[in-house]
């Protein structure tokens, strides 16, 4: 499929999904980041451990200091090697192709890396829109979008996420906001699936460094990782027009985490 069947295909459904637009190197690269930032909050070395060891010793942190790792999320999000993935040539490139404006008028302004332990639903979100955030009707964030890459497989029995076609062109009422109710829980937006209803829907399915790059107002949801297989690893990031009359300016602060 041609740029330009690929921008009309965007248009049209709300996403689109590019094969292995993220290179092995970058992979390796957030990893490597990982692994310093999990030896120095965990106060143990896994510089040079296995896989498995590195995971299960960010394990142990969350149980043992839940504190320490929302720091390690902390610290990812503003960590090189989340920052250069999102605005390296080739996703720059796309989301300036997707929206239709030039790369000098993209803001990147959030990141983020989801380490999701096996049939954990503590990060679950249900149907929701990127911009839809409170019980009040989103703005229209037609311009803006979000790149969401996941760095293990998944699928329909693997934790994915699942979005409704074209539903970005719709404005979605019925919401429902849950606080966080811990230091290690994202707040919770819940939309009545009688929205996700109308639509056509599909659970992504898609390997590492393929990328779905999606219109914030897609109706969306995102699955656990099942109890049977491995911690799920996704990275994403948010791009809006400054251009548009809905861009909010604004800045990113830092914010020491407690007890550093």
């Amino acid at each position: 499929m041609d740029t330009k069947d690929l921008v009309n295909r965007y248009h049209e459904d709300g996403f689109v999904i590019f094969p292995g637009l993220v290179k092995q190197e970058q992979i390796s690269d957030l990893i490597t980041s990982f692994r310093s930032v999990v030896s120095r909050l965990a106060a143990r070395d896994v510089l040079d451990c296995s896989v498995d060891e590195l995971i299960e010793t960010y394990s142990q942190l969350r149980t043992s200091n839940p504190t320490a790792s929302g720091a390690v999320y902390d610290s990812m999000t503003a960590s090189l090697s989340v920052q250069s993935l999102f605005t390296s040539p080739e996703i720059v490139s796309k989301v300036s192709e997707l929206m239709k404006v030039s790369e000098l008028q993209l803001s990147h302004f959030f990141r983020c890396m989801r380490l999701d332990p096996p049939g954990e639903n503590l990060n679950e979100l249900g149907w929701h829109q990127d911009f839809q955030d409170s019980e009040h009707a989103s703005f229209n964030a037609v311009d803006g979008l979000t790149v969401w890459i996941p760095l293990t497989p998944v699928g329909p029995d693997k934790g994915s996420m699942e979005v409704c076609y074209a539903s970005h062109n719709q404005r979605i009422r019925s919401v429902k906001v849950e606080g966080s109710v811990s230091q290690n829980r994202s707040k919770a937006i819940h939309i009545d699936s009688s929205e996700a209803d109308k639509f056509e829907r599909l659970v992504v399915e898609i390997e590492p460094g393929d990328a779905v790059f999606m219109n914030m107002n897609v109706l969306h949801r995102t699955y656990p990782a099942p109890s049977t297989g491995g911690w799920r690893f996704t990275v994403l990031g948010r791009y809006f027009n400054v251009s548009s009359k809905d861009f909010i300016p604004g800045s990113q602060r830092y914010i020491p985490s407690r007890g550093f």
